[in-house]
């Protein structure tokens, strides 16, 4: 209400950082979906977000569901084919964080660091680069989510076994995880 309130900017611009992750999440889930799809692999649903459905739809595509707390996504990813089976995993799972990576990079561009103070400024370029990093954090950091479908591995995890081991997890037709810690 006060426009000089320092305490009102900070908690405007905490809120304009959330509401400019939820779109680079759907982005990211989407990446996954498209580069999945394209290289072979069969997508069997996009969910954004936690909780009960709010909206159902299919978009572009894809069998898409957005839940009531717009905090992390998972995209289903599974097989038909074998051929190739580890690279496409791995092109479709890297798929995600390359473009938050990409809209990091972009929105850098047009951020104005000199000038920027949570407690006076609104800059919408530097808030979708916090979104981007905390994205790309949360997903590349390789640990296991323990989730109501199960234990999922993270971006990250399924990045690092199927680089390294004989027998990932991510090719047992699991789901990659994007959900933020609980």
């Amino acid at each position: 209400m006060d426009s000089s309130s320092t305490l009102g900017h900070v908690f405007v611009n905490l809120f304009l950082v959330q509401v400019t992750m939820l779109p680079s999440i759907v982005v990211h889930e989407f990446a996954h979906a498209i580069v999945g799809k394209s290289s072979g692999l069969v997508i069997l649903k996009i969910c954004v977000g936690r909780g009960k459905t709010l909206y159902r739809a299919n978009t572009l595509g894809f069998d898409t569901e957005f839940k009531m707390m717009p905090i992390g996504g998972l995209t289903f990813l599974t097989h038909g084919f074998k051929d190739k089976l580890r690279l496409r995993y791995f092109l479709a799972i890297l798929a995600g964080p390359v473009t938050n990576a990409i809209i990091l990079v972009a929105a850098w561009r047009f951020a104005s660091w000199q000038s920027f103070n949570l407690e006076t400024s609104i800059q919408l370029a530097a808030f979708i680069v916090f979104a981007q990093t905390l994205i790309l954090v949360e997903n590349l950091l390789p640990y296991r989510v323990r989730t109501a479908l199960g234990t999922l591995s993270t971006d990250g995890l399924s990045l690092w076994q199927l680089a390294v081991s004989r027998t990932p997890a991510a090719l047992n037709s699991r789901p990659t995880c994007d959900l933020p810690r609980s």
